[in-house]
């Protein structure tokens, strides 16, 4: 063996130890740790809002609402019944006194009585005083009786009182209203106080009972009585004989128009009688006309004629013609 060979081979052997170490220590080297991956950002959706418009200060009940008495703000949730909008809600009145930061809700914006009657019914203004309007302890929304008295008169034999219409309800009384106070007066009065003044009240009544209530007012006195808001019981007319209306229907009318005849609004026209009203007709001290047989004229020598026979207060008389 060469020199050369052996500085070879001993270099090899160098290397091989060499490679050796370093494969040992790749081997019990601990493995790198991989970097934590960035948290991703997550981004929350920003909590959705809606306008509401709320008073900015204290509103008395009954004035004229006017864009500073206002504002929009942003609440999490809507408001049912709500505004959005202030332009809505200028020129128009609260029935009640609203604090600053309330809602202003459509419940409490007057909108007049008309848009309070329910389908069907007129708003009918009648006289009150502190004895038909019960001691003044009837207020807008309540519910009532309404009684007439009627005195002896021609037109009736004797004195009466009845229910008229059940379960009326008032919309105003005196000054109070349903719909809220008058201008610049406070809904705490609730139309219960100060009402020894009033003189007026404003009633719900059906179209086809407008006309015994305005002949009741008239012709006699209403009573209102005061009943239970939830008492729904009322009379049953059919027990009854039925009033004959002022304007009899015309002949020759098919089966579909002679149903058509108790419609309220044909009710209505065909209108009520204090006769019929006070069952006077029914009377009996009292006849209906009666058609007399034909007798002679007087006083022109006799002759022909046509008369009718109608009892008046009792009394008959005799109608030629």
């Amino acid at each position: 063996m060469t020199r050369l060979t052996k500085v070879l081979a001993v270099v090899l052997v160098l290397a091989a130890l060499l490679l050796g170490v370093i494969a040992y220590r790749l081997a019990v080297a601990p493995k790198p740790v991989a970097p934590a991956p960035i948290a991703a950002q997550v981004r929350t959706p920003a909590a959705e809002t809606f306008p509401v418009v709320v008073a900015h200060r204290e509103i008395k009940a009954g004035s004229v609402i006017v864009q500073d008495d206002v504002r929009v703000v942003q609440w999490p949730v809507a408001v049912g019944q709500g505004f959005q909008d202030i332009a809505t809600l200028e020129g128009k009145s609260l029935r009640r006194t609203l604090a600053a930061g309330e809602p202003v809700t459509q419940d409490l914006v007057m909108t007049g009585l008309a848009q309070l009657l329910e389908p069907g019914q007129r708003a009918v203004s009648v006289s009150v005083n502190d004895v038909v309007g019960n001691a003044a302890q009837i207020a807008p929304g309540d519910f009532v009786d309404v009684f007439f008295t009627l005195d002896k008169t021609e037109e009736t034999p004797g004195a009466q009182a009845r229910l008229l219409h059940p379960r009326i309800k008032v919309l105003t009384f005196g000054r109070a209203s349903i719909d809220g106070p008058p201008p610049e007066r406070d809904a705490t009065d609730n139309g219960r106080s100060g009402q020894s003044v009033a003189r007026t009240a404003t009633l719900a009544v059906p179209l086809e009972s407008v006309n015994e209530i305005l002949l009741g007012d008239k012709e006699g006195r209403l009573q209102y009585v005061l009943r239970p808001a939830k008492d729904e019981t009322v009379e049953d007319r059919n027990l009854f004989p039925e009033r004959l209306p002022v304007l009899a229907a015309r002949s020759g009318l098919t089966p579909e128009q002679r149903a058509e005849l108790q419609s309220p609004a044909n009710r209505a026209y065909a209108g009520d009688s204090l006769m019929q009203l006070s069952n006077a007709a029914n009377s009996p001290n009292r006849t209906t006309p009666v058609a007399a047989a034909a007798a002679p004229r007087s006083g022109g020598g006799g002759g022909g004629g046509n008369s009718i026979q109608i009892w008046r207060g009792g009394k008959p008389e005799v109608l030629r013609y």
